[in-house]
């Protein structure tokens, strides 16, 4: 949960900031408004990639991704409380490298990391967002297995860190987040 901590006079916010717990009048002055918890709920991500082999062991992929986050802000005064519903939708473009460990087994094994850019599409509830766009690189490892001839499963753990964020994006101010991937893979060759 976020809370909302004393006020920065030196560095004011716009006037409009929500969800900091403080404001700007138009008058320049700074004024404490009622505190802010954020309620996040875990993102959702669909997508579909295509990777060419650089060598036996690399491999570069690229694709494209939707992805859903969703939350609510609870803002509270004086005894009483309200939630305000948020949903954000993004399209995104995730770009990976993959070493594979053991290239020719039935279970393969690889590391990885990546870059995406993120743009907000739709927002539910909320003022816009001050970064429609969002920009993070990931580091991940995975495994898949060969279950028919070129169909295989995958499991990819992922770490990954936002270079922007916006108020309402990225998990409600937390830049870092852990995700777990999970899919098919079909060989085109």
């Amino acid at each position: 949960m976020f809370a909302a901590g004393p006020v920065d006079s030196s560095n004011p916010p716009s006037y409009s900031d929500p969800g900091y717990g403080h404001s700007a009048k138009p008058d320049g002055n700074v004024s404490q408004a009622p505190s802010a918890d954020r309620a996040p709920v875990f993102p959702v991500s669909v997508g579909i990639s295509a990777a060419v082999p650089l060598s036996r062991r690399w491999t570069l992929a690229a694709g494209l991704e939707y992805t859903q986050r969703a939350g609510a802000v609870v803002q509270s005064a004086a005894g009483s409380s309200s939630a305000q519903s948020v949903t954000l939708h993004y399209l995104g473009v995730p770009l990976d490298l993959h070493c594979y460990l053991n290239p020719d087994d039935r279970l393969r094994v690889w590391l990885g990391g990546g870059l995406k850019a993120e743009k907000a599409i739709h927002v539910t509830g909320a003022a816009p967002l001050r970064d429609p766009v969002l920009c993070s690189w990931n580091l991940q490892a995975g495994a898949d297995l060969r279950v028919l001839p070129g169909v295989r499963i995958y499991l990819s753990p992922a770490l990954t860190r936002y270079l922007n964020h916006s108020a309402y994006a990225v998990s409600w101010d937390e830049r870092s987040n852990f995700s777990l991937r999970a899919g098919l893979s079909f060989d085109l060759k």
